[in-house]
């Protein structure tokens, strides 16, 4: 392994790099130098994957029309609940993630509208981004009660025996036996309020202010009923510019400084740093950012600086998998995590929080000891197959879905 500085290489473009000669000469993968290679090579298969996840319509290149016909509810009847997305490599779909989803999707373009805008396949006027989060939002509106404003669907599954195109499970004719039934009730709404919130004002920005008020005033209803954390206070101050909502993230984040270790819960300080720039307290969180940092760093180790997870032989890069009672998922999701405490603490200036995080995007993206990225299509090299019913599609033996992440 070799750790190369192209600082002075300022010619944008694509290079190798050569060692040896004749026979013996060997080449490294291909690479670009460029300005923003992360955001501009990963940020349209990020959120595109959850297109190509689509129930309830055709996805062309991917599947027809599928699950028109959820669902049937515990009590027989059916309840139209098309629509929303597979949830990973099966087609189920589930109430606790689809929030979550949708929050991330609408935060994302909330904080970089003009990188995601440069993307609209569909030439409707409106980043695609912002269509796949109205895309989970309405089918959130179909799972929710509007006067109890509970989420009255969690889980709807045939479970996972099936293995075939998701268009063939059913028949896609609601009313009938083989409707897949809701076997889980409730949901997490949590990220309904926070989501809700900033579609809603992206769709309003974009000319849509009908169905951008609908969803801002369910937000504000969801958020007077649950309450709500540092995004969600966040999202509604951005969509309302009420300032009842800053004051209440203000409140929060007094309360975590005087806390004798407020870096144990720094994800929620660098969310109201990046949500409230000015704000009086942002200089009081940056000491707070350096020792977060700090905490985290002692987790990584050369020549990767992947962070590790401390364990009884010590900090290990991969849990025994009998200690995780055989539900080996999340190492990446992980990882994430950190790149995102990492770049906060980079906004607040601590440059250290940059190379944390670009560690870990980099061990995602393929450096890593066998060089594959584990982000289909954004890097070199990919694994041989996904734990994907896409497998099941004519022309895709591998299961590939584009942004898919292991």
């Amino acid at each position: 392994h070799w750790t190369f500085d192209f600082s002075s290489i300022t010619n944008r473009g694509r290079y190798v790099v050569m060692l040896g000669e004749g026979k013996a000469a060997v080449a490294s993968p291909p690479f670009g130098i460029s300005d923003d290679l992360l955001r501009q090579g990963a940020a349209e298969p990020g959120y595109r994957f959850f297109y190509y996840q689509r129930c309830g319509v055709a996805v062309p290149g991917f599947h027809a029309a599928c699950h028109l016909d959820d669902a049937r509810m515990p009590d027989g009847t059916h309840r139209d609940l098309s629509g929303g997305w597979h949830d990973a490599g099966d087609y189920n779909k589930y109430c606790g993630f689809t929030p979550e989803t949708l929050y991330a999707l609408a935060v994302a373009y909330h904080r970089q509208p003009r990188l995601f805008d440069q993307w609209d396949r569909d030439g409707n006027r409106r980043a695609d981004i912002l269509d796949e989060a109205l895309w989970g939002a309405e089918f959130l509106l179909k799972a929710l009660d509007r006067e109890s404003l509970d989420l009255v669907v969690n889980t709807i599954s045939t479970g996972y025996r099936y293995w075939g195109e998701p268009q063939k499970e059913t028949d896609n004719q609601p009313g009938n036996r083989d409707d897949r039934p809701v076997t889980g009730l409730g949901g997490d709404r949590t990220w309904c309020a926070a989501g809700f919130a900033l579609t809603g004002a992206a769709l309003k920005k974009a000319g849509d202010a009908a169905r951008g008020d609908e969803l801002i005033r369910l937000a504000v209803r969801l958020h007077e009923k649950i309450g709500g954390g540092m995004e969600t206070l966040g999202a509604l101050y951005a969509a309302t510019a009420d300032a009842k909502y800053r004051e209440a993230a203000r409140a929060q984040v007094e309360n975590i400084l005087r806390q004798p270790k407020p870096e144990e819960n720094f994800r929620a300080l660098g969310e109201y740093a990046t949500a409230f720039k000015d704000d009086a307290l942002v200089p009081r969180i940056r000491p707070v950012a350096e020792r977060r940092v700090a905490d985290l760093l002692r987790l990584c180790a050369p020549p990767f600086g992947l962070v590790r997870t401390p364990a009884a032989s010590g900090f290990v890069y991969f849990p025994a998998y009998a200690d995780v009672n055989d539900w080996y998922v999340g190492n990446t999701m992980r990882y994430l995590d950190v790149a995102i405490e990492g770049a906060m603490a980079a906004h607040l200036g601590v440059l250290a929080g940059r190379r944390l995080a670009e560690d870990q995007v980099h061990w995602i993206l393929g450096r890593n000891p066998f060089g594959v990225s584990l982000m289909e299509g954004v890097g070199n090299s990919f694994v041989p197959n996904y734990h994907h019913r896409y497998n099941t599609l004519p022309g895709n033996p591998r299961g590939a879905v584009p942004g898919a992440l292991l």
